[in-house]
Protein backbone atom coordinates (compact mmCIF):
# COMPACT_ATOMS: atom_id res chain seq x y z
CA UNK A 1 0.00 0.00 0.00
CA UNK A 2 1.59 3.45 -0.90
CA UNK A 3 1.42 6.25 0.96
CA UNK A 4 -1.57 7.79 -1.20
CA UNK A 5 -3.64 5.18 -0.44
CA UNK A 6 -3.09 5.42 3.23
CA UNK A 7 -3.96 8.97 3.05
CA UNK A 8 -7.40 8.18 1.10
CA UNK A 9 -8.01 5.26 3.76
CA UNK A 10 -7.55 7.86 6.80
CA UNK A 11 -9.98 10.40 5.39
CA UNK A 12 -12.61 8.00 4.23
CA UNK A 13 -12.24 5.73 8.14
CA UNK A 14 -11.63 9.18 10.15
CA UNK A 15 -14.13 11.39 8.92
CA UNK A 16 -17.03 8.07 9.13
CA UNK A 17 -16.07 7.53 12.45
CA UNK A 18 -15.68 10.92 13.77
CA UNK A 19 -19.25 11.45 12.68
CA UNK A 20 -20.35 8.37 13.82
CA UNK A 21 -18.92 9.22 17.74
CA UNK A 22 -22.42 9.95 19.90
CA UNK A 23 -20.21 10.79 23.10
CA UNK A 24 -16.96 12.13 24.43
CA UNK A 25 -15.50 9.33 25.28
CA UNK A 26 -16.06 7.42 21.86
CA UNK A 27 -14.73 10.34 20.05
CA UNK A 28 -11.72 10.26 22.33
CA UNK A 29 -10.93 6.68 21.24
CA UNK A 30 -11.09 7.64 17.55
CA UNK A 31 -8.45 10.62 18.54
CA UNK A 32 -6.16 7.93 19.84
CA UNK A 33 -6.99 5.66 16.87
CA UNK A 34 -6.42 7.66 14.35
CA UNK A 35 -4.22 10.99 16.07
CA UNK A 36 -2.66 9.30 18.51
CA UNK A 37 0.89 8.47 18.90
CA UNK A 38 0.75 5.26 17.46
CA UNK A 39 -2.59 5.77 15.39
CA UNK A 40 -2.83 5.90 10.93
CA UNK A 41 -1.52 9.77 10.80
CA UNK A 42 1.46 8.86 12.43
CA UNK A 43 2.21 5.60 10.47
CA UNK A 44 1.77 7.95 7.62
CA UNK A 45 3.75 10.67 8.42
CA UNK A 46 6.41 8.03 9.03
CA UNK A 47 6.86 6.69 5.51
CA UNK A 48 7.47 10.25 3.98
CA UNK A 49 10.86 9.65 4.73
CA UNK A 50 11.07 6.95 2.90
CA UNK A 51 10.00 8.50 -0.40
CA UNK A 52 12.05 9.83 -3.16
CA UNK A 53 12.36 14.13 -2.95
CA UNK A 54 9.93 14.13 -5.50
CA UNK A 55 7.55 12.40 -3.32
CA UNK A 56 7.84 14.30 -0.47
CA UNK A 57 7.41 17.15 -2.24
CA UNK A 58 3.95 15.97 -3.38
CA UNK A 59 2.56 14.06 -0.06
CA UNK A 60 4.76 16.45 2.30
CA UNK A 61 1.89 19.15 2.50
CA UNK A 62 -0.57 16.83 1.70
CA UNK A 63 0.00 14.68 4.91
CA UNK A 64 0.82 18.46 7.08
CA UNK A 65 -3.04 19.81 5.49
CA UNK A 66 -4.83 16.53 6.58
CA UNK A 67 -3.16 16.56 10.11
CA UNK A 68 -4.74 20.13 10.71
CA UNK A 69 -7.59 19.27 9.07
CA UNK A 70 -8.05 16.41 11.09
CA UNK A 71 -7.33 18.30 14.63
CA UNK A 72 -9.73 21.19 13.41
CA UNK A 73 -12.57 18.38 12.84
CA UNK A 74 -11.76 16.61 16.02
CA UNK A 75 -12.29 20.06 17.85
CA UNK A 76 -15.53 20.84 16.33
CA UNK A 77 -16.87 17.46 16.82
CA UNK A 78 -15.71 17.73 20.71
CA UNK A 79 -17.60 21.22 20.66
CA UNK A 80 -20.97 19.79 19.48
CA UNK A 81 -20.97 17.14 21.43
CA UNK A 82 -20.35 18.69 24.79
CA UNK A 83 -22.82 21.40 23.74
CA UNK A 84 -25.54 19.03 23.24
CA UNK A 85 -24.56 17.06 26.91
CA UNK A 86 -24.75 20.43 28.04
CA UNK A 87 -28.04 21.34 26.64
CA UNK A 88 -29.26 17.78 27.87
CA UNK A 89 -28.41 18.20 31.21
CA UNK A 90 -30.44 21.35 31.77
CA UNK A 91 -33.71 20.39 31.09
CA UNK A 92 -34.68 18.78 33.90
CA UNK A 93 -36.33 15.01 33.10
CA UNK A 94 -39.20 15.71 35.25
CA UNK A 95 -41.17 19.16 36.68
CA UNK A 96 -39.71 20.14 40.25
CA UNK A 97 -42.57 22.16 40.70
CA UNK A 98 -45.06 20.16 39.92
CA UNK A 99 -44.33 17.60 42.76
CA UNK A 100 -46.42 17.55 45.53
CA UNK A 101 -45.15 15.94 48.60
CA UNK A 102 -47.61 13.86 50.53
CA UNK A 103 -48.35 14.23 54.34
Amino acid sequence: MDIAEYITKFKDEYYRELNAAQTLDQLEHVRITYLGRKGLLSKISKMLPELSEEERRQYGPQVKHLKQEAHDALYKRQKQLSQHKQESSRSPSFDVTAYKPRR
